[in-house]
């Protein structure tokens, strides 16, 4: 009966991926996180794998949406926030991950070397913060300077915006140009 249990839970992740448009890691942490809480109920893990299946499938949503948000080709400052949050969870994580870690090592109930693998998680993920960080400023310097456009054209006259505008073949003249420089820099 048990061998059944593997193919019945890797055709509900492909059902679960197909229908929710979640990547594999996250349909992988639900699908342990559902078979933890049923083994905890039955009295056959400790609560503390639940705890620990239920942060798992939280970094793998961050995780997840850090890859559609900082490496994707649209980002919205309200993203750029949300994403900046994400990386920073998964940053919080590696820290108390390395952190008890260290605690075990401290006790000498683990090897120094076994931190390694911990520190290099660590920094890899301090790395995309640093990416995630740079690339919210940049979203937030945009959509800052678009507004600013979008308030100069705002009070501009009609007719001075139309004046703004190509002739129809797509080149404007230089002079065009520097009126505006001119008025954006009097604004």
């Amino acid at each position: 009966m048990r061998k059944f249990w593997g193919p019945i839970l890797l055709l509900s992740a492909g059902v679960c991926l197909a229908q929710s448009g979640d990547d594999g890691q996250v349909v992988a942490a639900k699908a342990e996180l559902a078979k933890t809480r049923s083994q905890v109920e039955a009295g056959v893990l400790p609560r503390a794998r639940l705890a620990k299946a239920e942060e798992a499938l939280a970094d793998a949503q961050d995780a997840s949406f850090l890859r559609r948000t900082a490496y994707g080709p649209e980002l919205t400052p309200d993203q750029a926030d949300e994403m900046v949050a994400a990386a920073h969870r998964r940053l919080d994580r590696r820290r108390q991950a390395f952190d008890d870690a260290q605690r075990l090592v401290s006790a000498r109930a683990a090897p120094t070397a076994s931190l390694k693998p911990f520190e290099d998680d660590l920094e890899q993920e301090r790395q995309e913060c640093d990416v995630v960080d740079s690339r919210a400023k940049i979203v937030r310097e945009l959509s800052d300077m678009a507004a600013a456009e979008e308030s100069f054209l705002d009070k501009l006259a009609p007719a001075e915006v139309s004046q703004l505008a190509d002739s129809g073949d797509g080149v404007s003249a230089y002079a065009t140009y520097a009126k505006v420089e001119v008025a954006f820099r009097e604004h």
